[in-house]
């Protein structure tokens, strides 16, 4: 069985174009002739298609981008973090040994 590449063209249009839109031959073209009109509209549809797959492609890696960001800054939150909470407990556990100095200075006087 022999498929005549029109009718591939055509077979492809059909399932790309949107729901709902029909394709009508030029009137009064007989046969296969009539179909050559299909193919400017199927390079229109892929070039939209191309442009559509694109702009989302962008859109991922934009939010990607962003996703990355954040996690750096949360990281970045959470280093300054435990550092505050080292020092924290470091000045914590001076002034803990000051007042045992000092309780034990004015228990010996």
């Amino acid at each position: 069985m022999c498929i005549h590449p029109m009718d591939l063209i055509h077979m492809f249009v059909l399932t790309l174009l949107p729901t709902g839109l029909t394709l009508q031959c030029c009137p009064g073209t007989p046969g296969r002739n009539g179909h050559s009109a299909l193919i400017p509209l199927l390079k229109e549809e892929t070039t939209k298609s191309k442009k559509i797959e694109l702009k989302k492609q962008q859109e991922i890696i934009k939010l990607q981008r962003e996703k990355q960001k954040q996690v750096t800054q949360i990281k970045k939150l959470q280093m300054e973090q435990k550092s505050k909470d080292l020092v924290l407990k470091r000045k914590q556990e001076e002034i803990k040994m000051m007042k045992k100095e000092t309780s034990t200075d004015c228990d010996s006087a």
